[in-house]
């Protein structure tokens, strides 16, 4: 999970090296979403309360978990989305991860996988 509250650039570069580094086979990378009446929520606030109610009255108005600029990118001024589509990139497309997706997951689940990979990332980009 990408994008708590407080979180600097180096701990987030951290989470995603960590991720990158492990033997596991499949990552999911999310970006957390502040929800009201929630110990995120204030903690958020207090980070940037004008960035984060404009991205709630705009959350709630069209896709709550969903904005190509999230309340962090308002907030720190960091690039998430771009970070995202990289840890993506990175974790899929090392040539040891594919050797072991192709090898020990089924050959349909791959291909439906690398559908919705494409899609995922060729939307982050826009």
């Amino acid at each position: 999970m990408l994008n708590f509250p407080t979180e600097t650039e180096e701990e987030l570069k951290a989470t995603i090296n960590f991720a990158l580094s492990s033997n596991i086979t499949i990552a999911h990378f999310f970006i957390v979403v502040p929800q009201k009446e929630t110990p995120m929520y204030t903690l958020a606030m207090k980070e940037g309360s004008e960035t984060l109610e404009k991205f709630t009255e705009e959350a709630e108005s069209d896709a709550p978990y969903y904005s190509p600029n999230s309340w962090y990118q308002r907030t720190y001024g960091i690039q998430l989305n771009r970070y995202l589509a990289l840890a993506i990139l990175r974790f899929y497309f090392s040539p040891r991860r594919i050797w072991r997706i192709w090898t020990k997951v089924p050959k349909k689940s791959i291909f439906d996988s690398a559908i919705k990979l494409l899609a995922i990332v060729l939307h982050l980009k826009k």
